[in-house]
């Protein structure tokens, strides 16, 4: 089974370079999809690499874009251009799909299992392209996905350290989307409530049948 993980990353990986790198010279060669977003996206992030100020990153901090910043201190280490903010999302992804792996060994899943969401994680078309061109979904993406992986091991071994990770990320995506943040902390609210009453429901079924 470990050959058909890292084979399903090798193939997810060389679809996404050829990808990120087609797209940055011919935006029209998936339709046209996000690559508007992906464009304005790079102009942003080269913007703020060009006007790399303290009071600059102060103002962006302010806006909760976090991303233009992220995006911005790349092209100013490297090149401000879309194949360096392509091949980003395509890092990006690559750990994201490290961190699935894990959370899926995790919850002890069966290896079929395991395989068919690293499956999904990899040729599902939606998170081809976001993860392929320069999107701010992608990142949202990563810090849940690592929201995720330190809630299950905060759970798993009570550690302070992972708790305040867990607050960390929430911190990062409050930064890069905040009106998302509030959505996600809603849904997360309603997902909590049902497990609970599904928990609930549960044990009053076991009492009931031991009558």
């Amino acid at each position: 089974m470990l050959i058909n993980y890292s084979g399903l990353f090798i193939f997810g990986l060389f679809l996404r370079v050829f990808l990120a790198v087609v797209v940055a010279f011919n935006p029209s060669f998936l339709l046209g999809i996000a690559s508007n977003d992906a464009m304005g996206f790079v102009e942003l992030g080269r913007e703020f690499a060009y006007n790399f100020t303290f009071a600059e990153l102060k103002y962006q901090f302010e806006k909760k874009v976090l991303y233009n910043i992220i995006l911005g201190i790349i092209f100013k280490i490297l090149y401000p251009s879309q194949v360096i903010g392509n091949l980003f999302s395509v890092l990006i992804w690559a750990h994201s799909f490290y961190l699935i792996y894990s959370i899926l060994t995790y919850l002890k899943l069966s290896k079929n299992a395991v395989f068919y969401g690293l499956l999904y994680f990899t040729l599902s078309p939606c998170i081809i392209i976001f993860t392929s061109v320069t999107l701010r979904d992608c990142i949202i993406l990563y810090f849940i996905i690592n929201f995720i992986f330190f809630v299950i091991r905060f759970t798993n071994q009570k550690k302070f350290v992972d708790f305040s990770i867990v607050l960390f990320f929430l911190f990062l995506i409050y930064c890069t989307h905040y009106a998302f943040f509030f959505l996600f902390i809603i849904f997360g609210i309603i997902f909590l409530l049902i497990l609970f009453i599904f928990s609930y429901s549960q044990i009053n079924l076991k009492i009931l049948t031991l009558f």
